[in-house]
């Protein structure tokens, strides 16, 4: 029997607008896993979840997100509000690759109690050919350290 003590992210979405070639979200589709945002049952399920972690005190932060990107949850904003308000002082973490986030949207999601957001941008060179390839190296990195913004 395994005895749940956190839950370290609930992935909001799957769905990726890259194909980033270190990322594995590419490879989910392989093996049966449909791409999406999560419904709002299984959303509703996994802050049941959280409360009852954070009533045990073992709840100390979370990260919404996992194989996708966050920003195409079209309920972002009010679905990190009622994380905030089940994790209060609790830290609610996300990260994003950046090509959907807006000056606007970032203002929401500050408002919305996130706080820690991590940009995680695909990183192209070009190329002798004149298109672009991915340093993977560099990508992964970044991926793998986040580049920190604050919005003020």
């Amino acid at each position: 029997m395994i005895t749940l003590r956190t839950i370290t992210t609930i992935e909001l979405s799957n769905a990726c607008s890259l194909a980033c070639p270190y990322c594995v979200n590419r490879l989910m589709h392989k093996h049966g896993r449909e791409y999406g945002i999560m419904d709002e049952a299984t959303f509703d399920r996994s802050l049941y979840w959280l409360q009852m972690l954070c009533d045990l005190g073992t709840q100390a932060e979370v990260n919404l997100n996992g194989n996708g990107e966050s920003l195409l949850d079209p309920d972002l904003p009010a679905r990190i509000r009622r994380v905030k308000d089940i994790m209060g002082d609790r830290r609610v973490c996300m990260c994003t690759n950046g090509t959907h986030m807006t000056y606007e949207m970032a203002c929401k999601i500050r408002d919305a109690g996130i706080d820690q957001c991590d940009l995680s941008p695909p990183l192209a060179l070009p190329c002798s050919s004149g298109g672009h390839r991915h340093d993977e190296g560099a990508a992964h990195r970044d991926h793998q350290h986040g580049v920190h913004r604050h919005v003020p």
